[in-house]
């Protein structure tokens, strides 16, 4: 477990961080670009949508888990805010690696980069 507010919140910004590269590698840009900021706000609305629901109704999702609905909401805020600075049709530093979770550390997922060839890099 992190032992200050600093090393929490930024463990978990760089958790988010990967996903949003990882997510973003999977899918491309045209998933975002062909409906810009309309549509990240429908793809959020969907996440409040189905957040709101499983905590007024007490709903356990395994599939889908509220700690992760709150990880898409944070990563989708962050990718209208580079539509709105004209900074995500930047390209990714290194479309070659894929992040891939591996374990859990202080109580928050740990990824590792893997390159093309499958082997893991520090």
């Amino acid at each position: 477990m992190p032992e200050t507010f600093d090393e929490s919140i930024q463990t978990l910004a760089n958790s988010i961080t990967t996903l949003v590269i990882s997510k973003q590698k999977k899918y491309g840009k045209s998933n975002i670009l062909d409906f810009g900021e309309n549509g990240v706000l429908v793809r959020m609305n969907d996440k409040f949508a189905r957040l709101k629901n499983m905590v007024l109704n007490d709903i356990q999702d395994a599939d889908e888990p509220i700690d992760d609905t709150l990880r898409d909401i944070i990563g989708y805020s962050l990718l209208w805010l580079m539509l709105r600075n004209n900074t995500f049709d930047l390209p990714l530093s290194n479309p070659s690696q894929t992040l891939m979770s591996k374990t859990s550390v202080k109580g928050f997922p740990k990824f590792n980069i893997y390159n093309a060839a499958g082997g893991a890099e520090e």
